[in-house]
């Protein structure tokens, strides 16, 4: 923290990426870094085979979709919610989102190739927040978004845009719809893949964490 080295933490799973992202944000407040923490929700993306993804319970227990390609009206990395799943289909809602603002019905045969599942959590930004994005898409100014990169919080505004700059000093704002992001101080084992970072700390069984040979690539 105080050699201003950028660093990065790497767990195998899911649930050690947030506790350790918790723990890191905790650290960096009580320093006084990250100060004025807005809140704002964010989707994290449930990981399903293709049987799964035609299956209706799945759908029923996720909070909405996210689009994987461009399907009809929709964008590849929109959003909707989910109003119902059954057996004809999955069908969405969301202002300005479904054609009409009406519900569409999409069968499970183009949802297993077009839509991914998502939960919602709730979690906190402030300036200087490190985030990793989990999508493919475009920014408000259509600069692309690629799924995995991690970037710095410039600004969360009012409206529910956030402004963020890569790490290679591009800045771009995510619109209200592009929620599919994680703090990005720790990243999973797979998603740590092909990352530029002076320092890595890898999280091991016992709980613990110890510095890993310097990533160069």
């Amino acid at each position: 923290m105080q050699r201003k080295e950028n660093a990065l933490a790497v767990a195998q799973t899911w649930n050690d990426v947030h506790a350790l992202n918790a723990a890191i944000r905790d650290e960096l407040k009580n320093a006084g870094i990250l100060k004025n923490d807005t809140r704002v929700v964010s989707w994290q993306a449930v990981d399903l085979t293709d049987a799964q993804k035609r299956d209706t319970r799945f759908y029923a227990a996720a909070g909405g979709v996210c689009f994987l390609c461009n399907y009809g009206r929709h964008q590849r990395g929109d959003f909707c919610a989910i109003v119902s799943a059954d057996a004809r289909g999955v069908t969405l809602c969301q202002s300005g989102c479904c054609k009409n603002g009406r519900d569409a019905t999409i069968r499970y045969n183009h949802a297993a190739t077009c839509l991914a599942p998502v939960r919602t959590r709730e979690i906190s930004l402030t300036r200087s927040d490190r985030l990793q994005l989990k999508f493919n898409g475009k920014s408000v100014e259509s600069t692309p978004i690629r799924n995995g990169e991690l970037v710095t919080v410039l600004r969360v505004m009012r409206d529910g845009r956030i402004r963020v700059r890569d790490d290679s000093g591009t800045r771009k704002t995510l619109s209200t719809e592009q929620r599919n992001f994680a703090h990005g101080y720790a990243v999973t084992t797979y998603a740590s893949q092909g990352k530029t970072v002076d320092t890595v700390l890898l999280h091991c069984a016992s709980d613990e964490a110890k510095p890993a040979p310097v990533n160069r690539n």
